[in-house]
């Protein structure tokens, strides 16, 4: 069985419309829907906003229906100059911007006391993830940021170890959350993001504006993994 999550309504909806054989499972103030998609068995879940319900929401997910793969979609906004609205990030690695122990001698990003601070994501899906054959956007692979504030320009041009330390493309609120539970689930996790706005002083129009067509894109990628898994 693979997990699709995604953090909003919108980001799971075009999944939905396409998967056959739907059983719902509603768990509290959730539903997981089980079915089919591209011959594979999958489950689809909305885990919500920001990195308490993503990891609380897959860990969830993990232990009562155990999937081989965790494959999370959404949109994000892009710290790139290169990358425009309606290109899509695959994450390399990511991170947690907002965990910023530097105060006590730790890297912006580690967590104290652990070996962990950039958490790779699964090179087998992200590979399958870069193949697929876009033609009117691009796809780029690097580090992927996660935190809980949605960011403008003033505050991403006030950061500048987003870009500097952290090397990250693109900013979001679940990726280093759900790759790090998977992480040490030891699933294979693909961090797949449209970038939706560009963390500008736009960002709110863009993000709104955006949400369904990023979505759309989301699915045709995952759509292709799952027809060459």
């Amino acid at each position: 069985m693979i997990a699709i999550i995604g953090a909003m309504e919108e980001e799971i909806q075009e999944f939905l419309r396409h998967t056959t054989n739907i059983q719902k499972k509603p768990w509290k103030n959730f539903t997981f829907y089980l079915g089919e998609l591209e011959k594979k068995q999958v489950i689809i879940v909305k885990c919500g906003v920001g990195k308490i319900l993503a990891s609380m929401l897959t860990q969830k997910l993990i232990d009562d229906y155990h999937p081989a793969k965790i494959l999370f979609t959404g949109i994000a906004g892009g710290l790139d100059p290169a990358i425009n609205i309606g290109d899509v990030v695959v994450a390399k690695q990511c991170v947690q911007h907002d965990m910023d122990c530097s105060a006590m001698g730790f890297k912006i990003g580690a967590i104290p006391y652990t070996e962990w601070h950039f958490i790779d994501t699964d090179k087998n899906l992200s590979a399958l993830a870069l193949k697929f054959p876009a033609s009117d956007f691009k796809i780029f692979h690097g580090n992927v940021l996660t935190g809980d504030q949605f960011m403008t320009h003033e505050q991403v041009d006030s950061k500048k170890y987003l870009r500097d330390e952290l090397q990250g493309i693109a900013i979001e609120m679940e990726g280093a959350a759900v790759s790090m539970v998977a992480m040490i689930n030891e699933i294979p996790c693909l961090i797949l993001r449209t970038i939706s706005d560009k963390a500008d002083s736009n960002a709110t129009v863009d993000f709104k504006k955006f949400v369904p067509i990023a979505s759309l894109r989301n699915y045709k990628i995952v759509e292709f993994i799952l027809k060459n898994l």
